[in-house]
């Protein structure tokens, strides 16, 4: 972050490294380490100097596409930069992957679509431990969890010390039920880095193993982490629900709407053992509000 910054101040007309902040303010964000309102704002700034300076250049409009997608819930504008994007760029690994993943299957729910884009961006680079965890992903939102937890092992060989690597074989455990084997692998994580992706899965996890003083133990540790950090409310949700705290993890999805959360937007249609949560007229109709109120 700090180098890019460095780079935008040295010389202002650097497209690429406006670029490349852009979607540095995003994964900040979406992995849960900022409040949304300090990170997604520049992003936005970020993506729109890129894409004014170089209208050809596919990592401005890759990163307008997420921003928007994430940040403004503007879902024609987001595909139509993905798509430009990959026009410019077909081998754009990044945008090929983001656009299967998070617009194609997670929003728009064009489950067959996002996996053949991600299985371009598999053809691009096999030997991408990246790409392959995105795999994973994609396979498992089509129903195919088997193939999903073989490809989940094999990112993880091709880099073992990758965190999001380590963190989709969980969830790819979990989508097996094979919920003693995610629990160990998300033990390392925690240990590692006891961050708000961790503590989404561990929670639940934990409470699908018996192990409901350790799952608690844990989510009131978030809670308490909330005096003096940014605790994203979905990240609170998962875990309230996966402890069978339904009306408490109501609230915090509110509380998600209410700050613009965006791991409410990445999260909400997907993660295991949300069903009941999915299930209530009320989340339905936190998920339109979300994804329908005037962004400024």
């Amino acid at each position: 972050m700090e180098s890019l910054k460095k780079a935008v101040d040295l010389d202002h007309s650097y497209a690429q490294a406006w670029a490349g902040l852009a979607d540095a303010y995003t994964v900040l964000c979406y992995s849960g380490h900022h409040r949304p309102d300090e990170m997604m704002p520049a992003a936005l700034d970020a993506a729109t100097r890129a894409l004014k300076i170089d209208p050809g250049s596919a990592e401005a409009h890759n990163a307008l596409a997420c921003a928007s997608l994430l940040w403004e819930r503007d879902f024609k504008r987001a595909e139509r930069e993905f798509l430009e994007a990959l026009a410019l760029n077909p081998k754009y690994i990044q945008a090929r992957c983001w656009y299967g993943l998070f617009f194609l299957q997670w929003t728009a729910a064009r489950f067959d679509e996002g996996l053949e884009q991600v299985w371009q961006a598999f053809d691009a680079d096999p030997l991408s431990a990246y790409v392959t965890t995105v795999v994973s992903f994609a396979l498992a939102g089509v129903g195919r969890a088997e193939e999903a937890l073989a490809y989940a092992k094999t990112a993880v060989e091709q880099d073992p010390q990758s965190f999001l690597g380590r963190w989709e074989l969980a969830f790819a455990y979990r989508w097996n039920g094979q919920y003693d084997q995610a629990a160990t692998v998300l033990e390392t994580l925690w240990t590692e880095s006891p961050n708000n992706w961790v503590a989404m899965q561990i929670v639940p996890t934990y409470a699908k193993t018996g192990r409901l003083q350790d799952a608690r133990a844990i989510y009131d540790e978030l809670l308490s982490r909330r005096a003096h950090e940014y605790v994203p409310p979905f990240a609170l949700a998962a875990c309230a629900s996966g402890l069978g705290d339904h009306e408490e993890a109501i609230a915090f999805c509110v509380a998600a709407v209410e700050g613009r959360d965006v791991l409410l937007g990445c999260f909400h249609s997907w993660l295991p053992d949300l069903e009941l949560l999915r299930a209530d007229s009320r989340f339905a109709h936190l998920i339109e509000q979300y994804n329908t109120r005037v962004r400024s």
